[in-house]
């Protein structure tokens, strides 16, 4: 979750918006972030309003045509509703999302505080 707030760099608002309004707003960042090529990249549509169902929205609107559009494995879209917790119906689209690299291992030398007043000299 937290390398997907990471990815967000667009913010987008559409106050009382229509289906076919928030779908076209929606659909323009998909076509931003598809053009672009970017991994990880986000955008936040935010709609204060908004009075249809926003995850049966996403549902009709956004998921289903994006097998259409060859963009199912490259496109997530993820609805969040007030009831839920969203502050408003909001919509987060995210292209290109990587799996979290593997955990590698550092090797680290630990010195103590005396060790390092000492190689100065000083106390």
């Amino acid at each position: 979750e937290g390398r997907r707030l990471l990815a967000i760099s667009s913010f987008r608002v559409l106050s009382d918006a229509s289906d076919a309004d928030a779908a076209a707003l929606c659909l323009d960042e998909i076509c931003r972030m598809v053009e672009d090529g970017a991994e990880d990249a986000g955008a936040l549509v935010l709609l204060p309003g908004f009075e249809s169902d926003v995850a049966m929205f996403a549902d009709k609107f956004l998921r289903e045509p994006l097998p259409w559009l060859g963009l199912d494995a490259l496109v997530h879209v993820d609805a969040v509703r007030e009831s839920a917790g969203a502050p408003m119906p909001l919509v987060r689209l995210f292209h290109g999302l990587t799996d979290a690299p593997p955990p590698t291992n550092v090797e680290a030398t630990y010195i103590s505080a005396r060790d390092i007043v000492d190689a100065f000299g000083e106390e």
